[in-house]
């Protein structure tokens, strides 16, 4: 032993001597380039030239990851600083074009520098920030580009091996460890020297931004930490060890085999509880490495049971740790090995990323105590990612087969010859149908392997019937979210999944080999978060936003968008954007207008101070930020242009013939093809049932204060037979009324459906001047002509563009609440593109009344004089006969959302 480390120590100095040493001015001019870019980039920015805003980033990272670990490297060496040279006087002409190849430079110099042993190792924190800025500096090529600098700068250090060395109160350093991947399974960018994150603070998680210089972080292990003790647990035929002091509290062992590992009874480990295949595939799946495995009479041969043959790979956990494996060596700033517990591997194992391990710099589970969590992404999330990635999906296949199938009369004989690994290829099947990487196209054979599979199993109903709920009862144990959004769009996965594989495996089926592995995605429901949670109280539901005083510039970006909510936004982003200011700015009028009935936002009226801020940035010029100009001119967004005529009639207009025909032909233009309207999520659907519920109950007004204009007795001044005529009119029009109560109804249990109140207000009647588009025009009219020509305008399919009864056309100068990029140009779109948007179908309200109308001989006759009766009608429809108060129209508009971060990886 003495020989070999003699041997080995004297290659290793014959090494050094042959490679290139770098001075100490070396260093010193790496830190005086850097600060020099540094200072030439904060010049730019404080001259306002161009749009620099992405370099301020830069400017800083070279500050606080590049300028300040050379420093500490050159004060570690005992070398002067070196003199700071100012940046030119003028600038730099086109700065953003020089900084990637400069930062290419001084990623090239730090690498070269890094090769040298005797450097601090502070020169490796340096490197690895000037890398990583190098890389993302690449030039136009994309990923391309940026590969391909990585590639070059890993040639330049390939000689150096593979190690993680925790730096003194600083970042965990990575050296040539070719993967690392995100908590969903997919492979990062990484950069040959990595600089990880290990205080929490970073702002670049997992890279380290030099924030633990500045948090106070230290890396000392807590005196009071979990002791290192190792325990063996004898099973049949294998001894179990573990350790709580190494333990990082992940779950997996609880999860996978809670029979073997208890979390409520002591011992913890049951070891004779479970068989020697179940608990050595528990024991590999310990990410900290504090679980053990030997042979009875070889404990201390744990390697050969625990520890794995695996790439070695850096895997950042949902909010939790970094988990190593293959091997990776841990190594200390001075070159000696990280002290471990007894019995802790040494191919696997988790480091702390939250910055508050009791246990440094190993993790001790203290993250799910501090809620550490990992920044939000700014997509719209994927099943897959929402699930918690391929971990939380293997957690699921893996109860499911190795739990439950086993066990189950209908499931065990349909698994009895499945592989070993058949668990994991579920998984990666799952993980590619929501959404994440194509692990099974790429490692498993795609459709074709997974069709081969079903193909003459004879899958019987209630097999397949017991696999889809047995496969829900896993997802749930298995921690998978339960939000209604993800459960919904699972559940109709697994359901078309298993029927078509009970299909495909029927006698003589032969399904399409090639197919695609299909996709799955939230469907009708949307992600969560596209509603308003019914239990959130007011104060969680409004973020106290400071409002700016009175009398002070008011600007879009510093008072009005922190106004609107992210749900506002997806409330309303099927009309317009909330968060960008041309849209507000071309809608601010319609938007205060609606803001100021409290029909916006539509959970809850804003109070009055917000208000008056909006009137104020529309009334001063609607400013962007405090620096630009405001609007000139009418803030008055201009009209819309008319829907463009279509080439010919819709399908069907053409067949209404008869004197319906005529009043058709005789009083329409020419058919449109008008803009459809697709609602694809929840907030905007309870949005527009609300609106079309105010349009039923006026119309609804509307049919009954014509049905009660009518005279109902001879001595009205009507024969007999002019009476049995305008009893049939009011039984038509009764008809209708009902209809519209029919309609009314079905709305509402749509609406509670959904999870929201039923909407039962409506505008006072004769209806205000801008509470609707123009193509919306209500008014009570007595029976006659008039009414009936507004009743068919009204009431018209879509595509047919018939003129309003004359006298009610719209006031020209009225300004729409809703504008009709928003809102259906007439009634009858709100009840088809809730549901397609492109449905062309007529009601039986319209066509009934149609058809009634025009035969009846005195269809066109002048209009039976009104009778006290009708007056009294119209006087309480004006009033009000529903109630129409603010707090009853927000209430009756609240509605349900849950909002909920995808569950951390335990």
């Amino acid at each position: 032993m003495v020989t070999e480390k003699c041997l080995l120590a004297i290659l290793a100095q014959g090494s050094r001597n042959s490679r290139r040493w770098f001075s100490v001015d070396d260093l010193t001019a790496l830190e005086a380039a850097a600060d020099r870019l540094a200072g030439e980039i904060e010049q730019a920015i404080a001259g306002g030239g161009g749009d620099l805003a992405g370099l301020d980033a830069v400017a800083r990272r070279l500050r606080r990851s590049v300028v300040r670990p050379l420093g500490n490297a050159r004060t570690a060496l005992g070398a002067a600083a070196p003199a700071r040279e100012e940046p030119p006087p003028g600038g730099v002409d086109d700065l953003e074009a020089l900084v990637g190849d400069r930062l290419w430079d001084l990623a090239q110099r730090a690498t070269r520098l890094r090769l040298d042993p005797g450097m601090p190792i502070d020169v490796q924190e340096a490197t690895a920030a000037l890398q990583e800025l190098a890389s993302r500096a690449a030039p136009a090529g994309g990923d391309g580009a940026a590969a391909g600098r990585r590639a070059q700068l890993a040639a330049l250090q390939a000689s150096l091996p593979a190690q993680i060395v925790p730096l003194p109160d600083g970042p965990l350093l990575a050296t040539n460890v070719e993967r690392l991947v995100d908590w969903l399974g997919q492979p990062l960018p990484a950069c040959p020297q990595l600089a990880l994150c290990r205080c929490g603070g970073s702002a670049i998680k997992p890279l380290c931004d030099g924030s633990h210089a500045e948090n106070g972080f230290s890396d000392a292990r807590d005196p009071k930490r979990v002791p290192d003790h190792l325990d063996r647990y004898e099973g049949q035929g294998i001894t179990v060890t573990d350790n709580r002091g190494t333990c990082a509290h992940s779950g997996f062992c609880t999860d996978r085999l809670p029979i073997a590992f208890r979390v409520d009874r002591e011992p913890f480990v049951a070891a004779a509880g479970a068989r020697m295949d179940e608990l050595l595939r528990a024991v590999r799946a310990c990410p900290s490495g504090a679980l053990g495995a030997a042979l009875q009479g070889l404990v201390d041969a744990r390697e050969d049971l625990a520890d794995q043959v695996r790439e070695a790979a850096i895997d950042v956990s949902k909010d939790g740790p970094y988990r190593v494996t293959g091997s990776i060596p841990l190594s200390e700033a001075g070159g000696d090995p990280v002290p471990r517990n007894q019995g802790a591997s040494l191919e696997h194992y988790s480091l702390c990323r939250c910055g508050h391990s009791l246990n440094k710099p190993f993790c001790s589970g203290m993250h799910w105590y501090v809620d550490f969590k990992d920044p939000a992404p700014d997509a719209e999330p994927t099943l897959f990612a929402w699930a918690g990635g391929l971990p939380a999906l293997t957690r699921m296949t893996r109860l499911f087969y190795g739990r439950y199938v086993p066990e189950d009369p209908p499931l065990a004989p349909l698994f009895a010859e499945m592989a070993p690994d058949h668990p994991e290829r579920v998984a990666a099947w799952l993980a590619e149908v929501f959404g994440g990487p194509h692990l099974f196209t790429e490692k498993h054979g795609g459709y074709p392997r997974m069709l081969g599979q079903h193909l003459g199993k004879g899958i019987t109903e209630a097999q397949r019937a017991r696999w889809a709920s047995t496969l829900a009862r896993c997802a749930e144990e298995a921690g998978l979210p339960a939000d209604p959004e993800f459960r919904s769009a699972f559940t109709a996965y697994i359901e078309w999944g298993s029927r078509l594989a009970l299909e495909n495996s029927a006698p003589g089926a032969a399904p399409p080999p090639h197919l695609p592995v299909p996709h799955w995605d939230w469907g009708c429901a949307g992600p969560p978060g596209s509603r308003i949670p019914a239990s959130a109280p007011p104060a969680e539901q409004a973020a106290a936003v400071a409002l700016p005083p009175p009398g002070a510039a008011v600007s879009f970006e510093d008072h009005l968008r922190p106004l609107f909510r992210d749900r506002d936004r997806q409330a309303m982003r099927f009309a317009f954007d909330l968060g960008s200011y041309p849209d507000v700015a071309a809608n601010a009028v319609q938007i205060l207008e609606r803001v100021r009935s409290g029909s916006m936002p539509c959970d809850a009226a804003w109070p009055a101070e917000r208000v008056e801020v909006l009137e104020r940035w529309v009334a001063t010029g609607m400013r962007e930020d405090a620096s630009s100009p405001s609007v000139a001119g009418d803030a008055t967004p201009p009209a819309a242009a008319p829907p463009a005529a279509a080439a010919g009639a819709e399908p069907g207009v053409e067949a209404i013939q008869g004197r319906l025909g005529s009043a058709v032909s005789l009083r329409s233009s020419t058919p449109v093809e008008e803009p459809s309207i697709v609602i694809e999520h929840r907030e905007p659907l309870i949005y527009m049932l609300c609106s079309a519920a105010e349009l039923e109950h006026a119309l609804m007004c509307e049919y009954l204060f014509a049905a009660f204009s009518l005279k109902r007795a001879v001595d009205e001044g009507l024969t007999e037979d002019q009476l049995r005529a305008v009893e049939r009119w009011r039984s038509v029009i009764l008809m209708v009324a009902k209809q519209e109560m029919l309609h009314l109804a079905i709305n509402c249990n749509l609406v509670t459906a959904l999870g929201a109140s039923p909407h039962l207000s409506r505008p006072n009647l004769p209806q205000p001047a801008r509470h609707y588009p123009s193509g919306v025009r209500l008014t009570l009219l007595p029976f006659g002509e008039q009414a009936l020509r507004h009743f068919l305008f009204l009431e018209r399919p879509e595509g047919m563009d018939i003129d309003d009864a004359e006298g009610l056309d719209a006031v020209d100068s009225a300004v729409p609440v809703m504008s009709e990029d928003e809102i259906a140009p007439h009634l009858q779109e709100f009840r088809s593109a809730s549901f397609s948007g492109r449905r062309r179908r007529r009601p039986a309200a319209s066509s009934s009344a149609g058809r009634s109308s025009v035969r009846s001989p005195a269809a066109t006759t002048p209009c039976v004089p009104s009778t006290p009766s009708s007056s009294r009608a119209r006087d309480r429809a004006a009033t009000g006969g529903t109630p129409t108060s603010a707090a009853s129209s927000e209430s009756s508009r609240s509605t349900s959302r849950c909002s909920r971060r995808p569950p951390a990886s335990r």
